[in-house]
Order: structure tokens, then C-alpha cells, then sequence
């Protein structure tokens, strides 16, 4: 997110009603998705498989 030269996702956090659990959404800005966004996604998407397959606690910690 912070290599987006446009305003190409978001991230927004929301509790769930139902469990009281935090779950984390990507919003995305389809005029500029285009643009740069598939990119960005794919790198983002990369780096949350690592975290998870590595188990990398701190690094996703500091993430959030």
C-alpha cells in the first residue's frame, strides 16, 4: 500500500456481528486497478502467503 501512486485499495477492518472476531477486507478502486493495481494486489497476496506458510508471527504482527 504504500507504493500506490493512486488510490488503488484500501484496507478496512470489521468486527463480525455474529463472533465478535476482527476480519481484515480489501476494497478496490476499479478505475485504477488497471492502472497499477494488479501489481500491487499480487504483491500483497504474496507476501500473506509467506507470512502464513512461514509462520512469521512478528512480522505479520507488525503488519497489522
Amino acid at each position: 500500500m504504500q507504493n500506490q501512486k493512486t488510490d488503488v485499495i484500501k484496507i478496512r477492518y470489521q468486527k463480525d456481528p455474529h463472533t465478535g472476531k476482527e476480519d481484515f477486507y480489501v476494497d478496490v478502486n476499479q478505475e485504477n486497478y488497471n492502472k497499477e493495481g494488479k501489481e500491487l494486489i499480487g504483491k500483497m497476496l504474496s507476501s500473506y502467503q509467506v507470512w502464513k506458510s512461514l509462520g512469521a508471527y512478528e512480522d505479520a504482527f507488525a503488519f497489522y
